[in-house]
């Protein structure tokens, strides 16, 4: 299929020269016959006119006076520095919200931080209550279901450094998915090499929780992390 279309490719560009080449060297004589883009002949229909503002336009954008500054992919000196990207939806798009489910179906009561890791020595006083919500997967016989955890615990103050410190199970990470749901991502990329906009599909279908496929990179980024040490030993047993 590759050498047809590369075959019909030079076949059409063998055409269109032989007929540029008989119109050079017959221009003198059969100058009635010819028609140029940029002179077009003054009795015409409405479609050749509509033609000839086409022709114009694409001679337009392909002469070499075309400005180049349409596409800047560096600064040169003396000229502004290129405007920072914002963060979010674009103006006039609606923003990327994760829906954080209301009800769990296990409420956990964690331990608060007791000691300032700044101040070593002080007690953290109780100030207010910090909550953490975990989605996760849990493999059974039949198959896979879906948990919603929520940790509940007091949060540290330290009255020195004036800070708020949250528990250490809720402080150590601000995942919304667990590492069973990470895990179940991570298989239908790698093993059943499935595209990321079908894992999230999937992950709103069968589950009923939302995911951007960033986020899968960053479960892979965060497992590639963890289990660095893991593949290291791995390899040298090898």
């Amino acid at each position: 299929m590759l050498l047809t279309y590369n075959e019909e490719d030079c076949r059409a560009l063998l055409l269109l020269t032989n007929e540029l080449t008989k119109i050079a060297e017959t221009a003198d004589s059969k100058l009635s016959n010819i028609d140029f883009a940029d002179r077009p002949k003054h009795a015409c229909t409405e479609v050749a006119g509509e033609i000839y503002k086409r022709f114009d336009a694409i001679l337009k954008f392909a002469s070499a006076d075309y400005p180049k500054t349409k596409i800047s992919l560096r600064t040169r000196p003396g000229e502004s520095e290129p405007t920072v990207k914002k963060r979010g939806a674009p103006k006039g798009h609606q923003a990327y919200q994760r829906i954080v489910p209301a009800r769990a179906g296990r409420v956990v009561q964690v331990r608060p931080k007791r000691v300032c890791p700044k101040h070593k020595g002080q007690v953290l006083a109780r100030s207010g209550e910090a909550q953490k919500t975990v989605i996760d997967l849990v493999s059974s016989k039949s198959g896979c279901r879906k948990t919603v955890t929520r940790y509940v615990g007091p949060k540290g103050y330290c009255e020195r450094c004036r800070v708020h410190y949250n528990p250490p199970s809720i402080g150590l990470s601000h995942q919304l998915f667990g590492r069973g749901y990470q895990a179940w991502a991570i298989h239908q990329r790698i093993v059943l090499r499935l595209p990321y906009r079908v894992i999230t599909q999937c992950m709103e279908d069968l589950f009923g929780a939302r995911t951007t496929e960033a986020s899968i990179v960053n479960f892979m980024r965060h497992f590639a992390s963890d289990y660095a040490a893991t593949e290291r030993r791995l390899v040298l047993r090898l």
